[in-house]
Parts: structure tokens; C-alpha cells; sequence
């Protein structure tokens, strides 16, 4: 067979170049995928943002009897400088504003508005336990004052036992009654 001749390209300088068609369709794909992720990001953060706000507001609060520091009988009553342990298990740090409580014969109040991150807080609180009596073995229903994360002020009660605590050993041991102290004492004769 013959060969054909091979077809040589040429180039006319002279004449503008013949556009090439470029799909239209890159950037409008580009935009689209630009729009879901900025979507995606925006979806999030707004979604983190509802999970804060949500986790600002829990509170969560128990007490336990911690102890006292000093003690002391007079007009009646026990007083006691006490110590409330406050276990805060939300999420977010609360300022208690206050903490009181009572039962039968036991009042408790705090002096000053602590802060409680999530853990464990010790709370200075003001006890008085009428003398004579006793511990009600009855809970305390504890009432608790705060400010949550929020900025929002918020009231919550938890229950707690004071019979057997340390505050109920100080009582029944200085409130007791005792024999009379007062002692007759015989001199000799002169």
C-alpha cells in the first residue's frame, strides 16, 4: 500500500487563536463544596455554643457535714463554726451566694458567697443546735443559693444527714446534762 503522507501542522501567527471551550463547571462546583464546609463549620460552632449555654445553667450540688473549727454553749444553744463540704458535679463552676439549712432544733447558714468549681469545696457555715435536746436523725433539706456560669441567680435543695456527723457527737457531748459543779468545801475549825 502506499503511504500517505504524514499531515504536518502548521501554526499561522498572523491569525488570533481559536479560544479553547473550558468547562464551566469547575467553579461553580468549587462554590458549592466552599458553601457545605463554611455551613458545616457554622452548624457546628452555633451547636457548641447551645451546649455551653445549656451546660452554664445545670447545677448540681450536695452537701456533707465537714467538721467545725470551734464550738461553744451559751444561752441554750451550741454554736458551732462549722464546715460544709459542697460537691458541685455539673459541668461548670457556680458562686453559692448562700447555703442553709434546718430540722428539728438545727439551723445551719453560710457567712460568705464561695465559689465551687467542679469538685469538691469546703463552705464555712454557722450552726445552732438548741441545748438540751437532740439531733433529729431526720435528713437536713439543704438550700442552696447560686450564681451559675450564666450570669443567672438559681435556688436548689439537697438533702443531707447530720445524725452521726461530728456536729451531732459535739452536741450530744456538750449538751449532756451534767451533775452540779458547785462544791461544798468544810473548813477546819479554828
Amino acid at each position: 500500500m502506499p503511504r500517505l503522507p504524514a499531515r504536518i501542522a502548521t501554526v499561522d501567527l498572523d491569525e488570533p487563536p481559536t479560544p479553547r471551550a473550558r468547562p464551566r463547571l469547575r467553579p461553580l462546583v468549587v462554590a458549592v463544596i466552599v458553601s457545605v464546609v463554611a455551613s458545616s463549620l457554622g452548624t457546628l460552632a452555633l451547636e457548641r455554643r447551645r451546649q455551653q449555654a445549656a451546660d452554664d445553667a445545670v447545677v448540681s450540688l450536695t452537701a456533707l457535714v465537714r467538721g467545725y473549727h470551734q464550738a461553744l454553749v451559751a444561752d441554750g444553744a451550741l454554736r458551732i463554726a462549722g464546715a460544709l463540704a459542697v460537691v458541685n458535679t455539673g459541668p461548670s463552676p457556680v458562686t453559692v451566694e448562700s447555703v442553709s439549712g434546718a430540722v428539728a432544733g438545727l439551723t445551719f447558714t453560710s457567712s460568705r458567697a464561695t465559689v465551687v468549681r467542679p469538685g469538691v469545696k469546703d463552705i464555712e457555715v454557722d450552726v445552732v443546735v438548741a441545748c438540751p435536746g437532740t439531733v433529729s436523725a431526720d435528713p437536713v433539706s439543704v438550700r442552696f443559693t447560686v450564681h451559675t456560669a450564666d450570669g443567672v441567680a438559681r435556688e436548689t435543695t439537697a438533702v443531707m444527714a447530720v445524725s452521726g456527723t461530728t456536729w451531732s457527737s459535739l452536741h450530744e457531748t456538750a449538751c449532756r446534762p451534767r451533775p452540779d459543779r458547785s462544791m461544798a468545801v468544810t473548813l477546819p475549825d479554828r
